[in-house]
């Protein structure tokens, strides 16, 4: 199907004004398809599962990420260095947040008949996620690796309990963006 081709005969027959024209091409040759807007959201404890599998590493480019409290231990105590936001924005929120905190993604995505299987979920950050978009990752044009191709690394985690350990305090303290408190309950349910 040459996409392009259609609109330019939907746009020509528009412009004729020949609306039940484009019409009809529309429905018989590139029909509008409704797609759920609802996302199947993963828990905490599946995400951190999917992360260990993963090696906390996006499967997508090799990256290392970081178990995402380990992120909002440094903003909280560098937080004019490390911001943080709580939806992300980039003019408000350090880098590394994009860069480094490990997310789960769909490679098939929802939108094309995706599930919640832990065959299609894999870890990557949010910068590749952006990229990826509503793809596979033939369409986006990045490779999945396979999880057996991957350095061991532990994202750090046990750096986070230690230090939720020496200062349990952390944990009742609200840092923009991230929520320490689950990530650390499904940390906790893990081990």
């Amino acid at each position: 199907m040459n996409k392009i081709k259609i609109i330019e005969r939907v746009c020509n027959a528009i412009y004729d004004d020949n609306l039940d024209q484009a019409s009809q091409t529309l429905v018989d040759e590139y029909p509008f398809e409704y797609m759920e807007n609802s996302r199947p959201g993963v828990s905490k404890k599946k995400a951190l599962r999917i992360l260990w599998r993963d090696k906390f590493t996006d499967r997508y480019t090799g990256q290392q990420l970081l178990f995402p409290p380990v992120l909002a231990v440094i903003s909280y105590n560098l937080p004019a260095e490390f911001p943080s936001h709580n939806n992300w924005k980039f003019s408000e929120t350090h880098q590394a947040y994009w860069d480094l905190c490990p997310m789960i993604d769909h490679v098939i995505p929802v939108v094309q008949g995706g599930n919640n299987c832990d065959d299609n979920l894999v870890t990557t950050s949010p910068i590749t996620n952006a990229r990826k978009s509503q793809f596979t990752p033939e369409q986006a044009g990045l490779n999945l690796m396979d999880p057996t191709e991957l350095n061991d690394w532990d994202g750090m985690l046990p750096w986070f309990m230690d230090y939720v350990r020496k200062y349990p305090e952390f944990l009742d303290k609200n840092v923009p963006g991230v929520s320490v408190k689950s990530w650390y309950s499904a940390a906790q349910s893990a081990s």
